[in-house]
């Protein structure tokens, strides 16, 4: 017992479309974010995201199929859009009109982050078109790696 008294209940929260496992718990009364579900186990475990999902009518933990796994590594939106608002934080400094570039720089980091405010799509079409920096810094690499 723990939490005044109250039995502590191991759950976890899932995505009802697809079983996608979002997160875990062990609260005395879990309560599911909006938009999941939440199921409740006798022990705790460690549950492998990456490789299992909730079968809902096996009341069960199961492992993903190759194709699933596949796809659960796929970047998000929201993971590509947060990439941006930290490069776009990251390049700020070059706007500056006191920054000593050379030559046409300036005008290459003005368009590089102009690129950057106009990507759209799914996740998979914004890495794609997303073009390294005037730098050479590619932020997003190991965003890309996900796409293989």
């Amino acid at each position: 017992m723990g939490n005044g008294g109250q039995a502590v209940i191991f759950a976890i929260y899932y995505r009802a479309s697809d079983g996608e496992i979002m997160g875990w718990t062990n609260q005395s009364d879990p309560v599911a974010p909006d938009g999941m579900r939440l199921a409740v186990f006798d022990e705790p475990f460690q549950p492998e995201p990456l490789n299992e999902k909730f079968d809902v009518a096996a009341n069960a933990v199961v492992e993903k199929t190759t194709e699933e796994r596949r796809l659960s590594r796929l970047p998000t939106q929201r993971e590509v859009q947060e990439a941006v608002f930290a490069e776009l934080r990251r390049t700020s400094e070059y706007m500056f009109d006191d920054y000593p570039h050379h030559g046409n720089d300036r005008h290459r980091w003005v368009d590089y982050r102009r690129m950057l405010r106009e990507l759209s799509g799914d996740a998979a079409d914004m890495i794609k078109t997303w073009e390294p920096a005037p730098d050479g810094v590619d932020p997003i690499i190991a965003l890309r790696e996900r796409l293989t």
